[in-house]
C-alpha cells in the first residue's frame, strides 16, 4: 500500500495545477489519483481503500490552508 502522504503529495500537485477550489473538485482529484495508482499496479485490485480514500477527502482542509498560505488565487 502506498504512503498516505506521497498520496496527498500527488493530489496537492494534482490540484493546484488543475485549479481546484472546491470540495467536489478534490474528491474527484482523490478518486482520480488512487485509480490511476491501481491500474498502474501501485496499489493492487485487493487493497481496502475505502478508509484511505475517506482520510484524503477529509484532508480537503489542509490544502486550502495550503493554497491560501501560498497566496493562489484558484
Amino acid at each position: 500500500m502506498e504512503d498516505i502522504n506521497e498520496l496527498f503529495a500527488v493530489i496537492v500537485k494534482r490540484s493546484k495545477d488543475n485549479g481546484v477550489a472546491d470540495r467536489e473538485g478534490w474528491d474527484g482529484i482523490v478518486d482520480e489519483v488512487i485509480e490511476q495508482y491501481r491500474t498502474e499496479g501501485r496499489i493492487h485490485d485487493d487493497e481496502e481503500t475505502e478508509g484511505m480514500e475517506a482520510d484524503l477527502r477529509a484532508r480537503f482542509e489542509e490544502y486550502e490552508a495550503f493554497i491560501e498560505q501560498e497566496g493562489l488565487d484558484l
